[in-house]
């Protein structure tokens, strides 16, 4: 019933407020301003959910008013700070971001303290303070929202929050206002090994067991001081499973040392792999340790990996544990690696996942095409299966915005890799590895879709079956501007100007309204005589950079060009100009 009344009051003000025209970024003037309400100059917090959220801060005030800069971005350890000069608080924050490959939008409140963190638990606190409200709804409407919601209940319901979950985390926390690090200690590992499900709608609030979706606390938002405790003996199996991500990291990190080392061989790497390895994705033990050697983490001579961010636990079976966690190097860039791990005696080492196929590029991916004569924009999935087992002929992909029968890959040649058969093919920018989709599929979309892949044999039998995740939608290309790319600098269309005396050099910008993680550039040439085969280039450079260089050994007799510069944003999703050059 509470939580009816709170509903009820809100979606009257913000029905009022709406009627009276005010958005985002304007003032109330019938709004009342909470007596509590203080002046400060800024606002800084860390935002994380087992790990720092990588995304945007949004902030808007009693008034309804945001600041000049709004967003603002986080930092690579979740870390934010917002100038609110002359704002008036209390304030209301939102960060939508991702952690790994899932999506998180959270809330939270902070009436007269500079420090404001962004977190699942500060998520309940806001649904409970307010009823259940839309986090669209409130950010453009906040005065309305906050008409009557004083500090002493914010207090009342964090307390609870701090009864509740300050046995998860070993000590008494506080989500808001604490000062807080994103490094699997204290508050921060509750969200290793915890789900919180807020259903805003239904005015309820569900904690489960990451590892086997055990209910923790069920409660409805507004009678969080009756809700269970939870039991002693699930207090001790999550304490244990936050032992092993500890555990585990230090394997990491130890293991990263021999990424960074040049002259790391083969034997170097021995230690870090079971013994019962098994196959991962159709790789034994020896060619998995192979792989370790040519790896992309092992790109530039001065391109280092400088931490280990984001590790989670995504699964259980038996001993073996599915992890993913993200490479941070000393330009900023990131990659997300997906692993299993099994315990050896005292030590914690990579082991198989017993698949045969590897589809190693499934991504929501925009091109821009750049041509003499035109400029093509489109939006879609990319999709490249980059490692098969030799009994594989064939995958289907299954999702949202493919055909209900999939979307067919075939071997070419013995090759290597799958591609998308060519009756499937329906990109106007001319790819055998991405698949368009419209804007009105792209509209359907959910956040953390999941695709299936299905692979056969040449007798049509299946193998095997895998899944992928993918945080957010791709934009649709009328969504985006030429800041959402990154850009090649040349105003020639010509192949010959491509190069001086095979000097080849990409100069590129990077984009400005997405988050850039990864980068990378690479060059296609192609010969008038067809016996040349064609020279492919493939690059990663720093984010720091704005070019790339290399030697084309033979230049003569050239045809065309494709060169490409594409980043990925926080969400995975990747950003690729490709400019053709011609005679």
């Amino acid at each position: 019933m509470k939580f009816l009344l709170r509903f009820v009051l809100v979606s009257m003000f913000l029905s009022l407020i709406a009627c009276g025209g005010a958005g985002s970024g304007t003032t109330t003037p019938d709004a009342t301003v909470p007596e509590d309400s203080t002046i400060l100059s800024k606002v800084s917090g860390v935002a994380a959910a087992g790990a720092p959220v990588i995304g945007f801060v949004y902030l808007t005030d009693a008034n309804g008013d945001s600041p000049t800069i709004n967003p603002v971005t986080t930092e690579d350890d979740g870390s934010f700070e917002v100038d609110v000069t002359g704002l008036e608080a209390p304030f209301i924050l939102r960060v939508v971001g991702s952690v790994g490959d899932t999506r998180y939008d959270l809330l939270s409140i902070n009436y007269d303290s500079e420090i404001a963190n962004l977190n699942p638990l500060t998520n309940i606190i806001v649904q409970s303070v307010l009823g259940g409200v839309d986090a669209d709804t409130l950010m453009s409407n906040s005065s309305g929202a906050l008409n009557g919601v004083t500090k002493e209940q914010v207090g009342l319901v964090l307390d609870e929050i701090i009864t509740l979950f300050s046995p998860l985390a070993g000590e008494e926390v506080d989500p808001i206002y604490a000062e807080f690090t994103a490094d699997h200690s204290g508050l921060d590992g509750i969200f290793d090994v915890i789900n919180i499900n807020v259903d805003a709608n239904a005015g309820t609030v569900t904690v489960s067991n990451k590892l086997d979706d055990t209910t923790l606390i069920s409660s409805d938002l507004d009678d969080l001081e009756n809700a269970p405790a939870v039991s002693d003996s699930q207090v001790t199996e999550l304490q244990t499973q936050r032992s092993v991500i500890n555990d585990i990291k230090s394997m990491l990190t130890d293991f990263t040392s021999v990424i960074n080392s040049s002259t790391s061989t083969a034997t170097d790497f021995d230690p870090y792999v079971a013994t019962s390895f098994g196959t991962f994705f159709g790789k034994n033990r020896t060619e998995f340790i192979d792989s370790l050697l040519v790896l992309d983490e092992r790109i530039l001579d001065d391109k280092r990996i400088s931490s280990i961010t984001h590790l989670s636990i995504i699964s259980k079976n038996n001993d073996t544990y599915k992890i993913s966690y993200t490479l941070l190097y000393n330009d900023r860039s990131k990659t997300k690696k997906t692993r299993w791990v099994t315990q050896e005696g005292d030590n914690w080492k990579f082991t198989g996942n017993g698949k045969l196929a590897d589809i190693g590029i499934l991504r929501y991916q925009t091109f821009r095409l750049d041509t003499p004569t035109e400029a093509i924009t489109e939006s879609g999935l990319f999709l490249y299966q980059i490692f098969q087992h030799s009994t594989m002929a064939k995958a289907k992909v299954f999702g949202s915005g493919l055909p209900t029968d999939g979307l067919l890959l075939i071997d070419i040649n013995n090759s290597d890799g799958m591609v998308i058969h060519s009756d499937s093919r329906n990109a106007n920018i001319s790819s055998s590895v991405f698949y368009k989709l419209s804007d009105d599929i792209i509209d359907s979309l959910e956040y953390n879709e999941v695709y299936t892949i299905k692979f056969f044999n040449a007798n049509n039998e299946l193998i095997e079956t895998q899944t992928r995740k993918l945080a957010a939608p791709p934009l649709k290309p009328s969504e985006i501007n030429d800041n959402s790319f990154p850009s090649i600098v040349s105003t020639s269309y010509a192949v010959a100007d491509t190069h001086i005396d095979g000097l080849v050099t990409i100069n590129y910008k990077m984009p400005t309204a997405v988050i850039p993680m990864w980068g990378w550039c690479k060059a296609t040439f192609r010969y008038q005589d067809n016996t040349k085969a064609a020279v492919i280039k493939l690059i990663y450079p720093k984010l720091s950079d704005r070019s790339v260089s290399y030697t084309l050994n033979d230049y003569a007799d050239l045809l065309a060009s494709y060169q490409l510069v594409g980043v990925k944003d926080q969400y995975g999703r990747a950003y690729v100009s490709m400019k053709h050059f011609t005679e």
